[in-house]
């Protein structure tokens, strides 16, 4: 079991999730029925990012003890937009307090809560704006950012001593150090520090492992009041939107 395991892992595979039941074996015996998950469909990276959109259905038993196991795909779900997220290290960065101040302290005619929204919703955009130009692809950064700095240190410890090169270096520690910051606040703040602690962060073992959770996140088909199996995109929305007015 241990050399099917290590198998597993050295081709990165991963375990597709399923829809509703989630075993596939019984022992039919009358007085003790024994449920298990004994079969498993296992895909790699390039299936979870070709058919983000596909769910694992564990098809009724008929006459064998082990249930087959159907794969369905589904066109891709349309991007919602997201909800807005504040991050922590916005607040380091050189131009935070001088776009905060600019749109707190420009005169806005209106009640208290009119100004406040208006305030708020320009402070927004300049901060998503902050957010893309300067802490986008924020790991592909910190990987560039070593090798330059690993490149500078091969130097540097190699005997140059001339002085704008020393400064150089002097100046990628610290950009490097900044971006490391950024980057740990980052997954932190995404519930992935362990990830970070432990070193994986910027691995294509970690990538693969968000492709695989935002799979499991997807929600594909819902069942209505009179348990339909309800697969329509827009159809799927109105459900959960009629189920939260209620």
């Amino acid at each position: 079991m241990s050399e099917f395991n290590n198998c597993v892992r050295d081709v990165e595979l991963a375990e597709h999730p399923y829809f509703d039941s989630q075993f596939s074996w019984c022992r039919n015996w009358k007085e003790e029925r024994v449920l298990r998950n004994l079969d498993r469909i296992l895909c790699n990276h390039g299936w979870f990012k070709k058919y983000r959109a596909s769910m694992v259905n564990v098809a009724a038993p008929s006459n064998s003890d082990h249930c087959a196991l159907n794969v369905s795909v589904y066109p891709d779900i349309p991007q919602e937009p997201r909800a807005f997220k504040y991050q922590h290290f916005w607040s380091q960065h050189t131009y935070f307090q001088g776009i905060v101040s600019k749109f707190w302290e420009k005169d806005i005619v209106g009640d208290g809560m009119f100004v406040l929204h208006y305030k708020l919703k320009e402070v927004k955009k300049e901060l998503k704006r902050l957010n893309c130009d300067e802490f986008s692809n924020i790991s592909s950064r910190v990987k560039e950012k070593c090798i330059e700095l690993e490149t500078a240190n091969e130097k540097v410890y190699g005997g140059c001593l001339d002085v704008e090169y020393l400064a150089r270096a002097v100046e990628l520690t610290k950009d490097y150090e900044g971006l490391c910051k950024d980057e740990s606040e980052l997954y932190q703040s995404k519930g992935r520090m362990s990830w970070y602690k432990d070193g994986y962060v910027n691995t294509s073992l970690f990538h693969k492992s968000i492709k695989c959770h935002q799979s499991r996140n997807r929600i594909v088909h819902i069942q209505d009041e009179t348990g339909l199996l309800i697969e329509n995109y827009d159809r799927v929305k109105g459900i959960v939107v009629e189920l939260y007015q209620k």
